[in-house]
Formats: structure tokens, C-alpha cells, sequence
């Protein structure tokens, strides 16, 4: 798992239309995105974040404002996947997704696949 930089974001979606439609959200929503591989393939993905980020323009202090997780489709052994995490959370504030971790699945999925759930923290 690696989290790409913005550089090599701007390389994969250029060459992948899904993620150029995906990314025009994150014009308006927080946004993080994960590069995936596994050695012998996964029947699904499932990555999960929190966006965190300062309470207030005022107040610093980071808080969790929510989890993201989003169950993405099958890959190939060793081939690189990209997951965009698209939240619902607007931009302003300086939010950011981290805490990412994925998880290779070889079982039935447990939902739709694609599928992105955002939870706002209570």
C-alpha cells in the first residue's frame, strides 16, 4: 500500500477516465487516494480512512470529522490498483484522509461492489 504523491496522481489520471470523473469531486469534497497491489490478487478491496483536520479557522486542533470506506473490485496478482476516497466532507478547512489501511479479500463481498460509505463523526 502506498499513498501516491500529487505528481503521480495527476500520471495515473490522466491515463484512466474513471479516475478523471472521480476526481472532479475532490474539487469541492476532501479527497485521499491509495495505490494497491497484492501478490496473488484480491477478489475485493476494502479501505477504510478518517478525515481529520483543524476544528476551526481559529481553532488548530486536529479532530476526527469523519470515516470513509470504500469496497473496490477485484485485482490481478501484482497489479497496482488506484483507489480515489472521495468523501462528502467540503473542502475549506484543510482536511486530509489518513489513518488508510486496506484490506485484500479473497470471500464473497459482504455489499456492492464498487461502493464508498462516508460516516460523519457524531
Amino acid at each position: 500500500m502506498k499513498v501516491p504523491t500529487a505528481k503521480e496522481l495527476v500520471g495515473l489520471i490522466s491515463t484512466r477516465i474513471a479516475l478523471s470523473t472521480q476526481i472532479k469531486d475532490c474539487t469541492k469534497f476532501t479527497c485521499g487516494a491509495v495505490l494497491l497491489a497484492s501478490e496473488i490478487g484480491c477478489r475485493w478491496w476494502q479501505v477504510t480512512g478518517d478525515v481529520v483536520g483543524p476544528t476551526s479557522k481559529d481553532n488548530k486542533t486536529l479532530k476526527t470529522f469523519g470515516k470513509i470506506t470504500a469496497s473496490v473490485a477485484a485485482s490481478a496478482p501484482q497489479k497496482i490498483v488506484t483507489v480515489l476516497l472521495v468523501t462528502t466532507e467540503p473542502l475549506g478547512l484543510g482536511h486530509i484522509v489518513s489513518n488508510i489501511s486496506a484490506d485484500c479479500n479473497q470471500g464473497e463481498p459482504t455489499g456492492l461492489i464498487p461502493n464508498t460509505e462516508y460516516k460523519a463523526a457524531g
